[in-house]
């Protein structure tokens, strides 16, 4: 069953990186942890935007 479980997890996961990939996410051009955080954050952030946006159009 964590077999199953971690396949089901790593396809979710790969979704939002490959979407993240596709918005330029592919390098980093900043150094230092929070740095690094930071553009992470605002990554994550516009992907949750978007998704929100697609679910409430499909509605």
């Amino acid at each position: 069953e964590s077999k199953k479980i971690y396949k089901d997890r790593a396809s979710n996961s790969e979704w939002a990186n490959a979407g993240l990939r596709n918005r330029g996410l592919k390098q980093l051009l900043v150094r230092g942890i929070e740095k690094v955080k930071s553009v992470f954050s605002l990554h994550v952030l516009t992907h949750n935007i978007l998704r929100s946006l697609h679910l409430n159009n499909a509605w």
